[in-house]
């Protein structure tokens, strides 16, 4: 009786295993996935545009102590903010002056040239002159300083 019992055991579980695997094999493999997640297409590239060298003194006491000069191109959104900058380049290159005479006249002769801040200085401009969303980022090319004691 024993043996019987155990036989028994033995071919259910083979069943229940068999079982299991065809019903893995027969509808869970072949089964169309649902998840399907699709990309995001990607972003356009940004459009670069060069500006042309902003040279300003640093004046102190009624003398030109140093001159600062800048190489910066904009990181802009599309095309259509290319054609804005060509339109308002006069405007924005009259408001990087000034920023820039705004921030050197406070910051202290013999300290080096906080590029974070001049970025943020003439994004603010650019923000002003052209409006939210159409320059993404100013990259500061080159910093050249010449002082003359």
């Amino acid at each position: 009786m024993k043996k019987l019992i155990i036989i028994m055991l033995i071919l259910i579980l083979l069943l229940g295993g068999g079982g299991g695997g065809a019903y893995y094999y027969l509808y869970v493999m072949n089964a169309p996935e649902e998840n399907v997640v699709e990309e995001a297409p990607l972003p356009p590239p940004p459009e670069f545009e060069e500006m042309d060298s902003i040279s300003i003194p640093v004046i102190r006491n009624g003398r030109v102590m140093k001159f600062v000069l800048l190489k910066t191109a904009l990181e802009l959104v599309d095309s259509d903010a290319r054609e804005k900058v060509e339109r308002y380049r006069p405007r924005l290159k009259d408001a990087y002056l000034r920023e820039l005479h705004d921030y050197f006249s406070t910051v202290p002769v013999d300290k080096p040239i906080n590029v974070r801040a001049v970025t943020a200085r003439l994004m603010r401009a650019s923000r002003h002159v052209l409006g939210r969303g159409v320059v993404t980022d100013i990259l500061i090319q080159g910093v050249y300083e010449k002082k003359n004691f």
